[in-house]
């Protein structure tokens, strides 16, 4: 207690994430990590006196979190804390053999977690793979920290492994200003304001959106595993939709917004669904929270409609973006709360799938570096309150990554999946008047040429061993395709 500098309650965000990670401390949920490759002659003491300054400049690097014995969770910022810093010679190892270990080494330090009570839940290891080359790791807790708030830690440790002084750096105002800023805003009547938007933005949603589609025969076994499936989009589709979203003055996001949930659409056989998409949770009202260091993102519901499919497509997204802007306006609220003014009510969760747009500039603060640092990996965790999360990472070549739960989900369904919301972008990419109909039917029309094709497959199969399927020219996945016909 001696070394404790304050105690200040948590942001709503904070509050889920941390109910979360108590209910399942070992599961390595929101422990996040960054692994990159420096190649450089590094004064290794020099860069880990850099990384101490900055969390020493950071009251929320110095956090812990406080439950047990208390009617409200706290957390409490320490005066001085020493980081966790690992070093390994690995220049020893045989090229072959370092990614397999590196990969392992990465899962050891996501299942470690943290102890909340303990600070700092952060740690750093550095793994030399030659005389210019390491392999640099951070590991940190979801609690502390958002993907905004990357690049400014990085910008700050550049400039004082350079030799820059703290004193030169920005100014950020600590995170308890926006926790202060938050509970301030509910006691000014946010809170009942928030509570009118919210039942009536879900007004006549009483059913979570149906997944039933995706899941897998022969009964779930739900959380068993989490899986991953990831696609591109292509560099002249990505280019193609960000061009025809500026020009109808609709950011890349809503667009991608509304793909997910005209796929989401097809999947339950509903015309209104909901789901959750992530938010940064930096709009206006707090000044300098664009340059702030903490947990500001919040995950929003998204309501989408369709109440006509002749519809212009891009008419409808415009109303799905007007609508977002309007509940960013309510965006600092709890989802429990949310839930609990929705007709599904509390006790129910209000969607099961997750929309998150990654859109963070950490390479930027490395290019304005003299360091060859390049970031080559970042590993975000999976929320395991959501069976169902797409994460878009926009960019010249956009990246879809779909992770799922492989003990309720078919594999099957979930790249059928990925693949009806690529078709579903790149449609939008290259259609500037087109209805929503004409997006439904083309889905249509693919899916059948597809089960055509498993057909012939199957045909092709019949009266034939299954070791010499590959011999008669059909591919595995031809073969699971067939399969899962031959069951219906």
């Amino acid at each position: 207690m001696k070394n404790v500098e304050t105690f200040y309650p948590l942001s709503p965000m904070q509050q889920g994430l941390l109910f979360h990670s108590l209910f399942a401390p070992e599961s390595g949920v929101y422990v996040e990590q960054i692994s990159c490759t420096l190649d450089v002659d590094l004064n290794v003491p020099a860069f880990q006196r850099a990384w101490q300054e900055v969390v020493q400049r950071h009251p929320v690097l110095r956090t812990s979190f406080i439950a047990q014995g208390l009617k409200e969770p706290v957390q409490a910022v320490h005066k001085n804390v020493s980081i966790e810093w690992e070093e390994e010679d690995w220049s020893s190892v045989s090229a072959e053999d370092v990614s397999e270990r590196l990969e392992a080494f990465l899962l050891a330090q996501r299942q470690r977690g943290f102890r909340l009570s303990h600070p700092p839940l952060l740690r750093f290891a550095l793994l030399r793979l030659g005389s210019r080359e390491y392999r640099f790791i951070w590991c940190w807790h979801h609690l502390l920290l958002d993907g905004w708030s990357l690049p400014l830690l990085f910008s700050e440790v550049f400039a004082l492994y350079a030799g820059g002084s703290a004193a030169a750096l920005v100014e950020r105002r600590p995170y308890r200003d926006f926790v202060a800023w938050v509970r301030a805003r509910e006691r000014g009547g946010a809170g009942a304001a928030a509570e009118v938007y919210w039942r009536e933005a879900l007004r006549g949603f009483s059913t979570p959106t149906s997944l039933r589609g995706l899941e897998r025969r022969g009964g779930s076994r739900a959380g068993e595993r989490q899986a991953e499936v990831v696609a591109r989009l292509g560099e002249g589709t990505s280019a193609a939709l960000l061009g025809a979203a500026r020009a109808r003055g609709l950011t890349l996001n809503a667009t991608v917004q509304g793909a997910w949930a005209l796929t989401l659409m097809r999947v339950s056989g509903a015309e209104d669904v909901v789901f959750g998409a992530v938010v940064s949770g930096r709009g206006g009202g707090l000044e300098g929270i664009e340059r702030m260091v903490g947990l500001f993102i919040n995950t929003l519901a998204v309501r989408a409609r369709v109440k006509r499919w002749s519809e212009g497509a891009w008419e409808w997204l415009r109303r799905l973006q007007d609508e977002q802007v309007e509940a960013r306006e309510h965006e600092q609220v709890g989802l429990v709360e949310v839930a609990g003014w929705s007709e599904v009510g509390r006790g129910v969760g209000l969607f099961e799938t997750l929309l998150a747009f990654e859109n963070y500039p950490v390479d930027e603060s490395v290019q304005e570096t003299r360091l060859a640092f390049e970031i080559e990996e970042i590993k975000t965790s999976i929320p395991i309150n959501y069976p169902l999360t797409m994460t878009v990472v926009p960019g010249p070549d956009m990246i879809l990554r779909l992770a799922y739960d492989a003990g309720r989900f078919d594999e099957l369904a979930v790249n059928e999946l990925l693949h009806e919301f690529r078709t579903a972008l790149r449609f939008l990419a290259t259609h500037e008047d087109a209805e929503l109909g004409e997006l439904n039917n083309l889905l249509n029309d693919e899916k059948r040429e597809r089960r055509s094709a498993a057909e012939e497959d199957l045909k092709q199969m019949r009266g034939l061993k299954f070791r010499t399927v590959r011999r008669a020219g059909v591919t595995t996945e031809s073969v699971q395709v067939a399969r899962s016909i031959a069951e219906d």
